[in-house]
């Protein structure tokens, strides 16, 4: 692997930069989870931009995130009876719920699998 050099106030810094390894879109997920990593957890960090697979690694455990919080949030949402029913009698409290599952199912998601590496 050839790593490029850049002279910066007379240190030689490698320039590294993110590579389109695949077609597929970093959700969003995958972004608060290059911000942990950024802010956090540096060296793996690095380590993972130097190897060329951050992309595809934010890609997949975005896509596991995502699916894992869909299905918790429908999880919550029938354990407190929000369904089809409510959504056509009153449709506020429906958003209000429904948001609240998600909201919920995000923050336990999250801290399982983002904020605990």
């Amino acid at each position: 692997m050839k790593i490029k050099y850049k002279n910066i106030n007379g240190y030689l810094l490698p320039e590294l930069e993110l590579q389109n390894e695949t077609n597929n879109h970093v959700n969003k997920y995958g972004l608060i989870l290059l911000n942990y990593l950024k802010e956090n957890k540096t060296a793996f960090y690095t380590e993972m931009l130097m190897r060329n697979e951050l992309n595809s690694y934010l890609f997949s455990v975005g896509e596991e995130i995502e699916d894992r919080v869909n299905g918790l949030t429908k999880l919550l949402a029938e354990r407190e009876g929000v369904n089809e029913s409510l959504k056509s009698t009153n449709q506020l409290i429906w958003v209000r719920k429904m948001n609240g599952c998600k909201n919920r199912a995000e923050e336990i998601i999250l801290n399982e699998m983002v904020f605990n590496l």
